[in-house]
């Protein structure tokens, strides 16, 4: 998408704390608006979990209680060049707006997180955005990124990310351009990831400079069939995993594909990326089986009334989703109840029971392309019993 010929009326933007820098306008205007001092000062960031100082606490709810008018008084008070570039959000907006890219009264969505002045810059940002670009504000505060911490590290990220792609995924590309700014820089590269995979432009601002670039989405995404193939071992790492507990196979697969995991001495997990990818619905849609009925199935199945029709899709989307999840499951493999089974005969699903009507169908799988034949179903307990054995002593024919 090229930037001459964009005109957004949506910007998703990450928020980090600029706006308390020493470097920037509201420091310059703190004895006019009554700003407290310490708001400005470093936070520590200890080595472990500790609250944060007393002083910078008493500091932010004294702020946060004047912000609505510390907001209009600034944008009295400041010049325009100022009030523009109050923080490094503001900036990016105003060269937005700057190059004729932005619709009147755009949707301003703020990505922060739950640090404790990022909170409070953005109960700022968001009263200020609105008044300034006449935009309608919303923001999301995320759990604390923890980067002393792994596993609360990747659990943070894993949240940030999520955010992102449902922020991002509510509208057309077209109409969202993307503003990864803030935060720690692990969460800026993290954000160009998502951008490529959700196929959208990100916006960048030198901080000096003033000059706005445009970044297009690369070509690419996931390896849907790759994550889906490895599945079952992602599943079995979980939160983390001593590498040599795995099996030699699972040991290269690991290997093979150090993208997906972090690693910590022997001990490996998955990264944020990948817990994304495996709780996303994108990807669980483009991961699971594509599926076929049999001809007799379908004719059957357009007999149906409207009712039962969404009985029937309902749980053929149950078997797609186990046959991925939890392949191991004994409802999946039903035809092992029946000794006098053909030993090729089509495996057997034992979904809904015990209601006013029942589901038992017949169905293969082709590993290799990952597609799930459904041969024939059953809706009635009755007509299910008396075809059942019969039905089991053939094997499958393709």
């Amino acid at each position: 998408m090229s930037s001459s010929k964009i005109k957004v009326s949506r910007v998703v933007l990450t928020s980090g704390i600029s706006l308390l820098s020493k470097y920037n306008p509201l420091y310059k205007k703190r004895e006019a608006l009554n700003v407290p001092e310490a708001l400005f000062e470093q936070e520590a960031r200890p080595p472990s979990n500790t609250p944060s100082e007393p002083r910078l606490i008493q500091a932010l709810q004294a702020w946060e209680a004047q912000i609505p008018h510390d907001v209009r008084k600034l944008i009295q008070v400041a010049s325009d060049t100022e009030a523009h570039n109050i923080s490094a959000e503001v900036s990016i907006l105003s060269a937005i707006q700057a190059r004729s890219l932005l619709t009147p009264q755009p949707e301003v969505i703020i990505v922060g997180t739950k640090t404790t002045k990022g909170g409070a810059v953005i109960n700022f940002l968001k009263p200020y955005i609105e008044k300034l670009f006449h935009a309608q504000v919303s923001s999301y505060l995320v759990e604390e990124i923890d980067i002393h911490h792994p596993e609360k590290l990747q659990r943070g990220l894993s949240n940030f990310l999520d955010t992102l792609i449902k922020q991002l995924s509510q509208r057309s590309q077209k109409d969202t351009l993307f503003a990864p700014i803030g935060g720690y820089k692990i969460m800026t590269a993290y954000a160009h990831v998502v951008a490529t995979i959700t196929g959208h432009s990100c916006a960048y601002l030198h901080e000096t400079a003033k000059t706005l670039q445009m970044i297009p989405p690369l070509p690419l995404c996931p390896d849907n069939k790759t994550i889906s193939d490895l599945f079952p071992l992602l599943k079995k790492v979980g939160t983390s995993c001593d590498f040599q507990s795995l099996e030699p196979e699972e040991q290269k697969k690991v290997s093979e594909n150090p993208f997906l995991f972090d690693w910590a001495d022997d001990v490996i997990s998955l990264n944020a990326l990948t817990n994304y990818f495996l709780n996303s619905p994108y990807f669980k849609e483009k991961t699971l089986p594509e599926t076929t009925l049999s001809t007799s199935a379908q004719k059957k199945l357009k007999k149906l009334s409207t009712t039962h029709k969404d009985f029937v899709k309902n749980q053929i989307e149950t078997l797609r989703h186990q046959i991925l999840e939890n392949p191991k499951n004994s409802a999946l493999h039903h035809e092992r109840n029946f000794p006098n089974r053909h030993p090729k005969s089509l495996k057997l699903f034992k979904g809904a029971s015990g209601g006013k009507i029942t589901f038992r169908c017949l169905y293969h799988t082709q590993e290799p392309q990952k597609k799930l034949m459904i041969s024939q179903f059953w809706i009635n307990h009755d007509t299910y019993d008396a075809e059942i054995e019969s039905a089991l002593k053939k094997p499958k024919t393709c």
